[in-house]
């Protein structure tokens, strides 16, 4: 139900896409005024984070807890949308914002920690010249457990970019290479669908796109193409950091 909304949403984008085709009176076949890009392709994510929560307020024992979880998914299609204004025929300036539905597998691991604390001769923890505990051991496993099962991830993001077309001359066999960049933030929550709620991890940061591709145009003001693209995220929330992936093959419908 959701990928149908989506679906339709690209639909009307798109419509709009030719409408503007249509009635436009932009210098043709050049990139200049209002930029409009929607792409929908095939994508791969991966998600790489750990969790630790730690009790070092005891007077015998410390302890601490570290998940761990690794995603790994796919979608068709992916949704990738940017508006903004294409100056000289050689850049475009743009908002970018894209969303997914990624289905995978996620492999969770949870390992319980404890520390035991030294004690002095009346059995009080004992302290260095700096103040700090002295312990009689360095962190020990005793606990652990984990699984691994189907997952669903939903992610989106959002940012500012920029689209270079380096060769401008009509006439040259590269005329419609592209790439871009943009840097804004990322925010996912992703799902285990077996009984394993563990497993559910949602987190947001940093996030940058570098993108590559060739677009071919169809008309005065439009061209079709395809591109390439790789976003990495450096997330944190709460206790949870940890990096997030994304690889896109996607086709571009783009006006101006």
């Amino acid at each position: 139900m959701l990928k149908n909304t989506f679906l339709f949403i690209f639909a009307i984008l798109v419509s709009g896409i030719f409408a503007e085709d249509l009635t436009s009176s932009f210098v043709p076949r050049e990139h200049r005024g209002f930029y409009n890009s929607v792409g929908f392709g095939i994508g791969y994510n991966k998600i790489s984070a750990k969790s630790t929560w730690e009790d070092l307020d005891n007077t015998r024992i410390d302890k601490k807890d570290i998940e761990s979880f690794d995603f790994w998914g796919i979608t068709t299609p992916s949704f990738d949308f940017k508006f903004g204004t294409a100056i000289a025929n050689l850049i475009a300036f743009h908002t970018t914002f894209n969303f997914a539905i990624y289905s995978g597998v996620m492999d969770y691991e949870e390992v319980n920690y404890d520390r035991e604390i030294a004690q002095n001769e009346n059995g009080n923890p004992l302290y260095d010249k700096q103040g700090d505990k002295v312990y009689a051991e360095d962190w020990r496993a005793y606990d652990s457990e984990g699984f691994s099962g189907d997952a669903v991830n939903l992610r989106t993001f959002v940012g500012f970019g920029t689209t270079i077309y380096p060769f401008r001359n009509p006439n040259s066999a590269m005329n419609g290479f592209f790439i871009g960049g943009s840097f804004g933030y990322v925010i996912y929550a992703c799902f285990v669908t077996d009984d394993y709620s563990a497993g559910n991890i949602a987190s947001f940061g940093r996030s940058f796109i570098a993108e590559i591709g060739k677009e071919w145009w169809v008309s005065n003001h439009l061209s079709i193409g395809i591109g390439f693209s790789y976003n990495h995220s450096s997330t944190n929330f709460d206790e949870a950091k940890g990096t997030e992936t994304v690889y896109t093959l996607s086709f571009r419908l783009t006006r101006g």
